[in-house]
């Protein structure tokens, strides 16, 4: 049981202000952060999208190369969350078929 915004919570989430009440164990901590980045990462491609359909045609490469870095470190981090997805679930899998 928890307590949050003055009132007793059953879950790990508040229902009045939806904060975390629990904390989760460090490899899914690490999930939701590559989650949490991966949203960032987005932005970052659309704006340096945004940069490269304004720019002048003199500086477009350089705007074309920071569309290239954004993408692939987006997929750097893509694949960082799917791998640990994916070992959580051979985890989950294992502890499930163990019991």
């Amino acid at each position: 049981m928890y307590e949050c915004c003055g009132y007793q919570q059953e879950t790990p989430f508040c229902a009045y202000c939806g904060g975390r009440l629990a904390e989760l164990p460090p490899l899914e901590q690490l999930l939701e952060h590559c989650k949490k980045t991966l949203r960032l990462k987005k932005g970052a491609i659309k704006k340096a999208q945004q940069l490269l359909q304004e720019s002048p045609p003199n500086t477009r490469e350089k705007y074309e190369k920071r569309v290239g870095h954004a993408e692939r470190n987006y997929a750097r981090w893509e694949k960082m969350r799917d791998a640990l997805q994916e070992t959580l679930n051979l985890a989950l899998q294992d502890s499930l078929n163990a019991g």
